[in-house]
Order: structure tokens, then C-alpha cells, then sequence
């Protein structure tokens, strides 16, 4: 049995929340500001500093759970869980800026866990995938059906190639024509096109 130690994950909706709540707590200060103080730029800056302090309060108490896993050739286990491969219908493995994995089971029973690189230390969870992944094909290839994410198939492999080369032409017929492209939309474009090979797998593993 081999033991993944404080794996840090995430959960989707709890980051859902998190985001929803901090543009709330945004608009409310921002309204209550506005109502007893007066408009003005100071009271936007206030605002965005108290938004900004709830959300590193709740990211750094909440959003993220540190794990102990135990994985063995045919079981996953954590806390109150665990995941018998030989009850598994199918999995999904997605490694978009991280990694998570959707596990069905024969019963119809449901389990998700995550770990997004946004928001802590993806890389012991990531191993974990891949060493789930890994026995899964080799152990239970005929029973355990593997669900292949778009950018697990050629489709998304092409669609990544493809959005890369027309952000590139777009990039280059701008400068030629003079337009000035400053350092911000560089970085959200170069970031943007990460997030996006980060999750192709396909030429990395044809028959994955």
C-alpha cells in the first residue's frame, strides 16, 4: 500500500461559493459605504480591501483540505471513504490546472475529489491520479470502463493546437499592423493558453 500524505485538495462548490461570496461581500461593503459615506474612489479602494481580506481568510480556512490517501492494487481510501476498483463502473480523470477524478460505481454512487493549482499544492494529488490511473489500466482494464475527457481525445488535442495558432496569427498581424498589445493581455493570453495545454493529454499518451 503506498500512502499519499497531506494531498491538498480542493472542492468545486466550496470555491464556487468562495468566489460568489467574495463579490458579494464586495458589492454590500461597497452599497454601505456608498449609502453612509458618499461615493468616491477611496470607498472603492475600501471595499476591494475588505473583499480581498475575506477571500485570503477563506481560502487559507476553508477552501482547501489536506488529505491523507492510502492507495493499494485494489482499493483508494481516505478518511470515511473508500473505493473498492473491483465496485467501480467507470472514472473520469481531468488535469486541467491540476487534476480530478469523478469515480462511478456499479451501485450508482458518486465520488469527486480535486486539487486545483489556483488555489493550493496540486502536485502530491496529481501523483496520486496518475498512480490511480496507471493501476486501473493495468489491473482492471476489462471491468472498469476509463471516461476520457475532451482533452484526452485527438478532438481536444486539435482544438488546443488550433485556438494556439490563431491567437498566434492574431498576436503577429497586430504588431505588423502597428496595434499595441501591453503586458497584461500578453500574460492573460499566455495564461489562458496554459490552463488550456495543461489539460491535453492526448499526445502524451495515444491510448490513454
Amino acid at each position: 500500500m503506498r500512502k499519499f500524505e497531506k494531498a491538498e485538495c480542493t472542492k468545486p462548490l466550496v470555491l464556487l461559493f468562495m468566489l460568489m461570496s467574495t463579490l458579494g461581500v464586495l458589492g454590500v461593503t461597497l452599497f454601505i459605504l456608498i449609502k453612509e459615506i458618499g461615493g468616491g474612489l477611496d470607498k472603492v479602494l475600501i471595499a476591494l480591501v475588505v473583499s480581498a481580506i475575506y477571500y485570503f481568510l477563506f481560502k487559507k480556512n476553508f477552501s482547501v483540505s489536506k488529505i491523507d490517501f492510502n492507495l493499494s492494487k485494489d482499493r483508494l481510501e481516505w478518511e470515511d471513504n473508500v473505493v473498492a476498483f473491483k465496485d467501480l463502473k467507470y472514472y473520469k480523470i481531468h488535469w486541467m490546472k491540476g487534476a480530478g477524478i469523478k469515480f462511478k460505481f456499479k451501485n450508482g454512487k458518486v465520488l469527486r475529489i480535486s486539487s486545483n493549482n489556483n488555489f493550493c499544492n496540486a502536485e502530491n494529488f496529481v501523483d496520486l491520479c496518475v498512480k490511480i490511473d496507471k493501476n486501473l489500466k493495468t489491473n482492471y482494464k476489462e471491468e472498469v470502463t476509463k471516461k476520457k475527457t475532451f482533452f484526452e481525445t485527438k478532438y481536444g488535442y486539435y482544438f488546443a493546437v488550433t485556438l494556439t495558432i490563431f491567437v498566434v496569427v492574431i498576436l503577429i498581424v497586430g504588431l505588423f499592423n502597428g496595434r499595441e498589445f501591453d503586458l497584461g493581455k500578453i500574460g492573460v493570453i499566455t495564461v489562458s493558453l496554459a490552463t488550456v495545454w495543461s489539460g491535453v493529454r492526448w499526445k502524451r499518451d495515444p491510448k490513454n
